[in-house]
């Protein structure tokens, strides 16, 4: 297992995908320095924390983490790459999982608004039902 600090917000998604892009791909994340402030986004925890406890012949021991640690599950560290790709890493960029969804919102709002109205539909409407019938 190698570690990182990161101290900056993630976006889980798009950090998955940018490993994948750079040839990273199986390294297993675990996010031990961060909380989850929204459903995209991650940050580092405000301050060095236990994030795991074990129990031995009676004895606690807490694994601490420092705010913004990553575990990367590997025991080969892909150093500059690794490095270059968390350095590179902005959070408010949106993966292709992300964007599709939010294309698909931003399309029922709209289907939903054109039927809300009496006539035809706008092409924007056409279109937006079109991808929607696709996804389905």
């Amino acid at each position: 297992m190698i570690t990182r600090i990161v101290n900056k917000p993630i976006n889980s998604d798009l950090l998955t995908e940018e490993l994948i892009t750079a040839g990273l791909g199986g390294l297993g994340i675990t996010y031990v320095g961060f909380i989850r402030e929204s459903d995209d986004k991650l940050i580092p925890k405000p301050e060095r924390s236990a994030h795991a406890t074990s129990t031995v012949g009676g004895k606690r021991t807490d694994f601490l983490s420092d705010p913004g640690e990553l575990f990367f599950k590997t025991d080969i560290d892909p150093g500059a790459p690794l490095d270059a790709v968390l350095s590179s890493h902005d959070f408010t960029g949106r993966s292709v999982g992300q964007a599709s969804r939010d294309q698909e919102v931003a399309d029922k709002i709209l289907l939903q608004t054109e039927l809300e109205k009496p006539g035809n539909l706008s092409q924007a409407g056409i279109k937006a039902s079109a991808r929607l019938a696709l996804r389905v």
